[in-house]
């Protein structure tokens, strides 16, 4: 006890020299650092220092009257970065312990912005910056008096975020800083080991207009959630789900809020689906966990997720999730760890213990008209020149997209660079006469509950050219929530072996192209060189009825595959020359969705298939495949385990797959095996006796089994 009264006494004296030190400015710097910690801080309120020390206090992130290490470091940290190490030196001297670059709680970009502004405290640059937000159609607050005010106000409209710098950079290129450019270019690219980088997380729509209210609502929803978490393994309100019907910018939403927890925690972001492959995304997770090792089975991924997050504080984002079940593989994380679900179930949130549900709006007529404005491109200057009878149309727009981010997106695009008022009439007409009858005798009801999403979804594939709806509709055969190498897409369009309207590679990029500007598509992450592309699930629903009711949709997968297997040698799928990233990972995706289940079956007792996954992939991408496969027959379940019983010395080295598999079998089967290798045979006499060895093998079990 007495102990606890000195460390008391020892930290109130420390917090009363720190407030001596501390200016307003410095204060200020320190309120905007305390961002990462808590969103319960203001930095343009008039707290004193203590008065701030006492609010931390009571959120629980100090402890005046049981100081520790924690209290020890947090203080150290944020003296640090407003550059008074001494007194930070101090506060570590007089708790005895060291500075610790693994426990900080804020975030580099942060203490970069405080560094920054420390150059920029002057009234000249502060009205420069001040200048260039205008200029650049961004509202400034009175309240926006320096440069850390005004950096503030930038992260909150995602105007900057750690990965999001260029604005920054163009500011200070405004201000006339050249030598803080360089800084700038000298922090992006030496952000060191302890850089928060968030994972998976794609760049927010061009068109995307800014939902500042409902970001902070959910932020404070996980402020919340983080505060209740106390024991190591059992969650308790820190699992916060977004719901809301397809087409309401549910993605976008959560997009937004894990840039903004991206400064000050990790995010790693899924993508789930309704057919999720469970091991695969997370073993993903652990990966970005920073885990070194991969697992073959779920239950065993799990309790690593559990023992080894508990001095952890990240955010995993769940998207688009459509089954309890789905979710509640990943709910094993503990420490600070929350998750954060994107649904359009309300089941799929209450499911998991001690949730809380967030119910996404349409979006508000002020917010549709700027996002219907934006996604043609319309100029703030064009807009006041509207014609009454211009305005009226656009009124009737916004009637017909009924607040939806998805349909105000594609009936934006299509009047992108155009102004002419018969134009903007004529799409307002195919709106109102589309024959929704016929479109929802192939739509399921439940997909489309809104008329105008399912309107704006096919005028916007009506106005493509027939070479490009070809092209859109050829999404159809590819896996949900999956990015597309553009290379893949330009094969399968350039191939001379199938009888559709054929292009040339340049073609099919200015294709994807234009259905990304038509906002049919969206450029995913850059993948050797190429952009990726994906498609919203509604649109993909939308591609697969289409060629469902023109009874395509199986015979375009099967041409897709006859492309791929024209680039592998000799036929032999193991031997593919192209994207072997792309097509490693999801031929026996392809395979079943062609109803080619022989051919599926097949690849799994081909020996070199198995070596190649492996090597390209990684054996837990192999184990996932076995979902395909329909039949529970005993070589399917006598392959499998045997995978599994090897799964340790088969990650180690890739190259151990055929040893392994044989060492399963028998002792003879094995010095077999090394007989072959020694007798060096070529193909595809070493092919023949490999399958040989494995079918005496599986009969040898078999015989021991019984």
């Amino acid at each position: 006890m007495a102990t606890q009264i000195q460390d008391s006494e020892k930290f109130s004296s420390i917090c009363i020299k720190l407030s001596r030190h501390t200016t307003a400015y410095k204060l200020k710097q320190l309120k905007f650092l305390l961002q990462d910690v808590t969103t319960e801080i203001d930095i343009h309120d008039n707290e004193s220092f203590l008065e701030l020390i006492r609010k931390l206090e009571t959120l629980e992130i100090l402890n005046r009257r049981l100081p520790g290490r924690s209290e020890a470091l947090l203080l150290c940290e944020m003296f640090d970065a407003i550059s008074l190490t001494a007194l930070a030196n101090e506060i570590c001297s007089e708790f005895k312990v060291e500075k610790d670059p693994l426990r900080q709680k804020i975030s580099l970009f942060r203490k970069f912005l405080v560094k920054l502004s420390d150059q920029l405290n002057q009234a000249p640059f502060i009205k420069k910056m001040i200048e260039y937000l205008r200029n650049e159609d961004h509202d400034i607050s009175d309240e926006d008096v320096c440069p850390l005010d005004i950096f503030q106000r930038m992260i909150q409209t995602s105007v900057i975020s750690p990965n999001k710098l260029s604005k920054l950079t163009e500011m200070m290129e405004f201000c006339s800083r050249n030598d803080l450019m360089q800084r700038i270019d000298e922090f992006i690219n030496n952000r060191g080991v302890f850089r928060k980088d968030p994972h998976g997380l794609r760049a927010l729509p061009r068109d995307m207009v800014e939902r500042p209210s409902e970001v902070k609502e959910v932020l404070k929803l996980l402020t919340e959630g983080n505060n209740r978490v106390g024991v190591v393994g059992r969650r308790s309100g820190d699992v916060i789900g977004i719901r809301g019907m397809g087409g309401l910018g549910k993605t976008v939403l959560a997009q937004a809020i894990a840039w903004a927890a991206s400064t000050s925690r990790q995010v790693i972001w899924l993508d789930i689906g309704q057919n999720p492959d469970r091991l695969a995304l997370i073993n993903n997770l652990i990966k970005a966990l920073g885990g070194a090792v991969s697992f073959s089975d779920v239950p065993t991924a799990q309790d690593w997720l559990k023992e080894n997050t508990v001095d952890k504080d990240c955010l995993v984002v769940l998207d688009d999730v459509w089954n309890v079940d789905d979710a509640s593989v990943f709910d094993r994380l503990s420490g600070k760890c929350q998750l954060l679900v994107t649904t359009r179930d309300s089941d799929v949130v209450r499911g998991l213990q001690g949730s809380a549900l967030y119910e996404l709006k349409i979006m508000a007529k002020d917010k549709s008209r700027t996002l219907l404005y934006q996604s043609a491109r319309v100029t703030s200057d064009e807009q006041s020149k509207f014609s009454l009878s211009m305005q009226r149309i656009v009124a009737e727009l916004l009637d017909q997209c009924r607040g939806l981010p998805l349909a105000l997106s594609l009936v934006g695009s299509n009047l992108i660079d155009s102004r002419a008022e018969q134009h903007w009439q004529d799409v307002l007409d195919d709106l109102k006469n589309s024959d929704l009858v016929e479109l929802r005798s192939i739509f399921p009801a439940d997909a489309y509950p809104y008329d105008n999403v399912l309107a704006a979804i096919n005028v916007s594939f009506e106005r493509l050219e027939e070479s490009a709806q070809e092209k859109f509709l050829d999404f159809a055969i590819f896996p949900e929530d999956t990015d597309i190498p553009s290379d893949i897409l330009e094969l399968f369009w350039s191939s001379e072996r199938t009888e559709r309207i054929m292009c040339s590679p340049k073609v099919a990029r200015r294709i994807l192209e234009k259905l990304e500007r038509k906002s049919l598509v969206q450029k995913g992450p850059e993948q050797q060189g190429k952009y990726s592309y994906r498609v919203h699930d509604l649109l993909l629903d939308f591609a697969r009825a289409k060629l469902r009711a023109a009874g395509i949709l199986i015979k375009v997968q099967c041409l897709f595959l006859y492309t791929l297997r024209g680039q592998c040698v000799n036929g032999e799928w193991a031997k593919f020359e192209g994207n072997k990233d792309y097509y490693f990972s999801y031929l026996p995706y392809h395979l079943y969705s062609s109803e080619q289940r022989s051919e599926l079956l097949q690849l799994f007792f081909s020996f070199h298939w198995l070596e190649q996954k492996v090597k390209q992939t990684n054996l837990p991408s192999l184990l996932s495949d076995f979902r395909f496969v329909d039949t529970e027959s005993y070589e399917i379940k006598l392959l499998k385990s045997s995978l599994m019983l090897s799964a340790d010395v088969i990650e180690k080295s890739s190259d151990s797959i055929g040893l392994q598999l044989l060492g399963n079998g028998n002792t003879f089967a094995c010095y077999l095996f090394q007989i072959i290798i020694c007798l060096n045979l070529q193909e595809p006499y070493f092919a023949y006796l490999i399958e040989a060895l494995q079918i005496f093998i599986f009969y040898f079990d078999w015989r021991n089994f019984n």
